[in-house]
């Protein structure tokens, strides 16, 4: 067996967002080529639009990127993206040449056969392509029992960190607020994204990071007037004292007050 000064390696290949600094350093060091991110939250909490924020930098930076739905119609994702990358009434150019959508895949189980045909077979319209996202593993439903479904989901991963793309996997959460799916599933990840809600605000969790150190501390996130994930000024608990004269004596009354996030 060698020894630790013995095994050689280069150190990860980073892939950057820079229109979304936060989750870079969420995600220290940033998003790797070849990782695979789970990113998970209860319904309507933004999981669609942080993939679509991601999927769109790297499009604008002339990467070809895969945006794979099985629960939306690909007009409703246009819209979405349209409402939060458009500039000016219009997207940009090098953004619509490479932001790809496709609502083809009907069972999770044709994911492997997917990814050979029209990823990696030269020719063929996502060929290169250096992201994708899966939108979402259940679907409309997928029973945590379905051992061979998951099977694929774990054979398309393995495929995709093996062509060093980055991939995105949407999950949904159960009543109790845990990751749905086997336990596995967070196993063969590399990375797990947490979405959470505090009224308005988007706590952010890192609560498993191979490439880097885990953010269980959240980062406070919040919706933009355009329906986008942005870091939030109310990260920290305020404390204030305020000191009054009450007409009696010479002694000031005082109040305190400590306003933190739930």
């Amino acid at each position: 067996m060698p020894r630790l000064d013995e095994v050689t390696g280069k150190g990860p290949d980073l892939i950057g967002v820079p229109s979304l600094p936060w989750l870079e350093r969420s995600v220290a060091p940033g998003l790797i080529r070849g990782g695979i991110y789970l990113l998970a939250g209860e319904p309507g909490i933004g999981k669609t639009t942080l993939a679509i924020q991601i999927l769109g930098d790297l499009a604008r930076q002339g990467t070809k990127v895969i945006y794979l739905t099985t629960e939306q119609g690909l007009a409703d994702l246009k819209r979405a993206v349209e409402r939060i990358h458009a500039s000016g009434g219009s997207l940009d150019q090098t953004l619509r040449e490479n932001f790809l959508l496709d609502d083809s895949l009907n069972d999770l189980a044709d994911l492997p056969r997917f990814f050979a045909r029209r990823v990696l077979t030269e020719g063929e319209e996502y060929h290169g392509s250096q992201a994708i996202v899966l939108d979402s593993i259940q679907g409309r439903g997928l029973s945590a029992a379905a051992t061979q479904k998951y099977r694929a989901l774990y054979e398309f991963t393995e495929n995709t960190k093996a062509q060093g793309l980055v991939t995105i996997l949407i999950g949904h959460v159960t009543k109790k607020g845990q990751i749905a799916g086997p336990k596995d599933l967070e196993h063969n990840v590399d990375c797990v994204l947490y979405l959470r809600r505090a009224f308005r605000l988007r706590p952010f969790f890192v609560p498993k990071n191979r490439f880097g150190p885990a953010q269980l501390d959240p980062l406070v996130l919040a919706m933009d007037d355009r329906g986008r994930l942005v870091e939030s000024p109310h990260t920290t608990a305020q404390s204030t004292a305020v000191f009054g004269y009450a007409g009696i004596g010479e002694d000031l009354a005082e109040g305190q007050a400590s306003v933190s996030l739930p």
